[in-house]
């Protein structure tokens, strides 16, 4: 269930309540976004190094599942 407490803050309840702001979301959900970005960029450059070195870097890993979780949520209460 959600339950809309003002013009940007929801409360939503499920087995447990929680209160989230819209803008927060949003903003949240940017912030994933631009990372992804620069990751992709790195990857960009990393790729263009020799095998023998690329072996050695980690990036951290891609946001998606997050991304459009989040999404869908914001998208749930700008309905409501």
């Amino acid at each position: 269930m959600i339950k809309k407490i003002d013009k940007d803050t929801f409360e939503i309840i499920t087995e447990t309540k929680e209160t989230v702001s819209l803008s927060e979301l949003e903003a949240e959900l940017e912030n994933l976004e631009k990372e992804n970005k620069k990751i992709e960029l790195l990857e960009l450059q990393i790729a263009k190094l020799p095998e023998n070195i690329r072996q050695y870097i980690q990036l951290p890993t891609y946001h998606d599942v997050e991304i459009n979780q989040l999404k869908e949520k914001i998208n749930i209460l700008k309905q409501i």
